[in-house]
């Protein structure tokens, strides 16, 4: 199976065998012809063959792993519209390549070869170090893998290794190529600019007969309504099936004696501490106190007043010092301590004040008990509810009559989109897991009974899909108000660009850039005229909070004295920026881990050239109807 590994790239067991795949470089142009027909096969490049389900498990993992970066999950045409199923063929295609001519040249591997293979590899080894077969079979487990795919996926992978490795081995980057780079990166530039935003348009844009609906044509694809579903569910938790008022008064006052640290207040004493410099000053101090000199007397004479020496109201485990600890919740109230060996030297502490511990009574605490304990008890109830509505749904009963002999309410949510929002654009709450369960809510139909999914620990939730509402164009009258906020900002946008682009051609001209910025823009709200600001000397990698990655890189492939007109951080502002310092880079040695990259680089385009020519040699047939049947799974 050519990617079948890509299924399952969320963990770390998976991406290391999904490294196995060895094929890092970027993706290829598909060229070869079109199958009509319907087959069992998506690319056929000689006789090697990508079947339907690798297919779609390669197309499976992509979606899942961008589903995860946009923390959402995409539809087919979301995902398409990105690339994906370029991507995807384009990836299996190369693959196919790879191992087409791995054939044609005779390559293999002896299954001893492969054996050791697969017994080095670190996830499959006990603790002892050594090859464990029952752990070769959990990590397959885990990523729903069959040991029989495993190896024969694992053997083409390293015949196609002879192929790649072959091709990148021992490449790296020269030392100059290194030196030059390390003088692209470091050059630093400075510049002059000026943030343009809307308050430079002074007059602004009303729309004439006509523009709004013109607007609206030209980006209907920005006013649809998503498509909606009704789902009713039934959530299964420990909460859900409690009953509190079975709770005995034995089993509360046992569970109210278990838990005393929880409704404890520990004892807290407020500390006095004299810190002395010595063994004997300790000790003479120690001598005055016993003979009546009072503690703040002491304290005193060593410099201090009564608010230095306190150190605060303390409970015992929040000392510090342990010594300090035992000493001062063993002393009585306003009495000195012996002379203590602290962390810093010798110490002399007072407890000035002492709060008690404070129980909490149980009655202040038995509703909170009850619904604690009767959670406790119905979690051992939670299996047996769930077989109970899963056998009255086998035996034909809706998901609410189910519920309902259960005991259990339903909730039906009239109208949620994808993203969990109601039409009134307000979130829906209180449903655990509803990511989970909208991704799967959206991916069946009306009627279709689906399984349960997992709420926290112990928990369930079952769900109905009772009406679909498909996604619809609005009409104007309904966004009409929308449609004509979007044109002002969009007309805004253009006059912000011809002001910008304006300033940039009279400074081109010869114009002092700060005359112009007064002539064009109005004063600022304290009535002052609107300057350039000048930038520090920056690298071209540097961040910056007024000039955004575009800005910086428009600025850095200009030449010194360029003036220029980029995009801003906030997308409807523009700046006008001119280079007005060049500051060379040192081209110095870079450092191991850049020429590593670097190197890896290389290797990765010389290998995309080779399976380029590869490909552009061999015939590749690439059947649309059988990843469409693919993709129907």
């Amino acid at each position: 199976m050519l990617d079948v590994l890509r299924q399952s790239a969320g963990g770390p067991i998976a991406k290391t065998l999904i490294g196995l795949l060895i094929i890092s470089f970027g993706v290829w142009g598909i060229s070869g012809s079109i199958l009509g027909g319907y087959g069992d096969s998506v690319v056929e490049v000689g006789e090697t063959k990508v079947g339907l389900l690798d297919y779609r498990l390669a197309y499976d993992g992509q979606i899942n792993r961008l589903s995860q970066q946009f923390q959402t999950r995409l539809t087919r045409d979301q995902a398409n519209s990105l690339g994906l199923e370029q991507n995807v063929l384009a990836q299996l295609v190369s693959g196919a390549v790879l191992d087409e001519n791995a054939r044609k040249m005779g390559l293999g591997l002896s299954q001893d070869n492969l054996a050791g293979l697969i017994g080095e590899d670190p996830n499959f080894l006990d603790a002892s170090g050594s090859f464990s077969r029952g752990q070769l079979q959990l990590v397959l487990r885990q990523i729903g893998m069959r040991e029989e795919d495993y190896v024969k996926n694992r053997k083409a992978v390293a015949i196609r290794n002879q192929i790649t490795a072959g091709t990148t081995a021992s490449l790296g980057m020269p030392k100059t190529f290194g030196k030059a780079y390390s003088a692209y990166q470091n050059e630093k530039r400075a510049f002059d600019y000026v943030v343009i935003g809307s308050e430079a348009v002074t007059e602004k844009p009303v729309p004439a007969s006509g523009d709004i609906e013109k607007f609206y044509e030209d980006n209907k694809q920005n006013y649809v309504a998503p498509e909606y579903r009704k789902i009713r569910i039934v959530k299964l938790e420990a909460e859900d099936i409690a009953k509190p008022d079975e709770v005995s008064q034995e089993e509360l006052q046992e569970a109210y004696e278990a838990g005393q640290s929880r409704f404890a207040t520990p004892e807290k004493r407020r500390i006095q501490q004299l810190v002395l410099d010595s063994a004997e000053q300790a000790a003479e101090t120690a001598q005055q106190l016993s003979s009546g000199t009072t503690f703040e007397s002491i304290a005193l004479q060593l410099g201090k007043s009564i608010n230095d020496i306190d150190l605060g109201l303390f409970q015992k485990s929040g000392l510090p010092d342990k010594n300090v600890a035992e000493a001062a919740f063993g002393l009585a109230l306003n009495t000195p301590s012996e002379v203590i060996e602290g962390l810093f030297g010798p110490v002399i502490i007072r407890v000035s004040e002492i709060e008690p511990e404070k129980i909490t009574p149980f009655g202040d605490v038995e509703d909170q008990l009850r619904k604690e304990v009767a959670e406790t008890l119905a979690v051992d109830e939670l299996f047996n509810t769930h077989d109970q509505i899963e056998d009255e749904r086998a035996a034909g009963d809706s998901l609410a009559e189910a519920a309902r002999k259960a005991g259990l309410t339903t909730r039906v949510i009239e109208a949620v989109d994808s993203q969990g929002l109601q039409p009134d654009g307000n979130p829906i709450a209180g449903v655990p897991d509803l990511a989970k369960l909208l991704q799967q809510a959206f991916e069946i139909g009306v009627g279709v009974e689906a399984d349960p999914i997992s709420a926290g620990a112990n928990g369930y939730v079952w769900y109905d899909v009772e009406e679909i509402t498909p996604d619809r164009q609005k009409p104007l009258d309904e966004v009409r108000n929308e449609v004509k906020q979007a044109w002002i900002a969009a007309e805004t946008e253009k006059r912000v660009i011809e002001i910008s682009e304006n300033i940039a051609e009279r400074v081109r001209g010869g114009e002092d850039f700060n005359a112009v910025l007064g002539e064009v823009l109005p004063k600022d709200s304290l009535g002052n005229a609107v300057t350039v600001t000048r930038s520090e000397l920056i690298q071209r990698s540097a961040d910056s909070s007024a000039l955004n990655r575009d800005a910086i890189t428009a600025g850095f492939n200009s030449a010194n004295s360029s003036v220029l007109v980029a995009s801003s951080t906030e997308a409807e502002k523009r700046v006008v920026l001119r280079v007005v310092e060049v500051q060379s880079g040192s081209g110095e040695a870079i450092s191991k881990d850049i020429a590593s990259q670097l190197d890896v680089a290389a290797s990765d385009d010389l290998l995309a050239q080779v399976v380029g020519d590869l490909q552009a040699r061999e015939d590749v047939l690439i059947n649309r109807q059988a990843i469409d049947a693919a993709l129907s799974y």
